[in-house]
């Protein structure tokens, strides 16, 4: 990543689970990679920061666009098998995973959603309204990096919600290398391990 990116990372560190997390802060978005500890990439995150930044990325057959593809059209017909979702006063984030995947992705888990997790140029106000409405729980999760098939099942039941899910545009993608299971070191906000919230091994 450093040589295609040309750049070091911003932030690296290791994670209790003995993994390592890379950041390269970017003025449109944050790169975010968790690497084993034997160095092989196990996943990689895009957070947006800005609504204008508007990439295509393939995720083996679909496509999905930044800011302009809708949670509901990131996956058609399929129901998302885990979700998680939460609304605080700084920030908010919506979530949605797939997996495991048909072999048109590659064996790869995705996650997409939406958080505002260091931007202030993308806004969750009208999503937080529709999950509170929902009164669905996300799982109990200190750093909200968990999903749940709970809240998954919950929220499609939520008319507010699947109407909430039809207007809300993805700004995070986050793509498994092949064959790897979806982990919670890759659902870890961007700002959330940057700002020293988690005690690091």
């Amino acid at each position: 990543m450093n040589q295609l990116l040309d750049s070091e990372p911003s932030f690296s560190t290791k994670l209790p689970s003995g993994n390592k997390l890379h950041q390269y802060e970017r003025e449109w978005e944050t790169l975010q990679f968790i690497e084993s500890p034997s160095g092989t990439t196990l996943s990689a995150a895009i957070y947006s920061k800005d609504p204008s930044f508007r990439p295509t990325m393939s995720v083996g057959g679909p496509s999905i666009q930044l800011n302009v593809t809708t949670v509901t059209n990131a996956v058609p017909l399929r129901s998302p098998a885990a979700a998680n979702a939460y609304c605080g006063v700084h920030k908010g984030g919506y979530f949605e995973a797939y997996y495991p995947m048909p072999n048109a992705y590659r064996t790869q888990n995705i996650v997409v959603g939406a958080s505002s997790a260091e931007t202030e140029t993308i806004s969750l106000s009208a999503s937080c309204e529709a999950l509170m409405k929902s009164e669905c729980d996300a799982s109990d999760s200190k750093y909200d990096n968990e999903v749940s098939e709970e809240v998954a099942r919950c929220l499609e039941k939520s008319p507010d919600v699947r109407e909430m899910r039809r207007h809300l545009k993805v700004s995070v993608l986050i793509l498994t290398a092949p064959g790897e299971q979806l982990a919670p070191d890759m659902l870890y906000p961007p700002d959330v391990v940057a700002g020293g919230a988690i005690k690091l091994g």
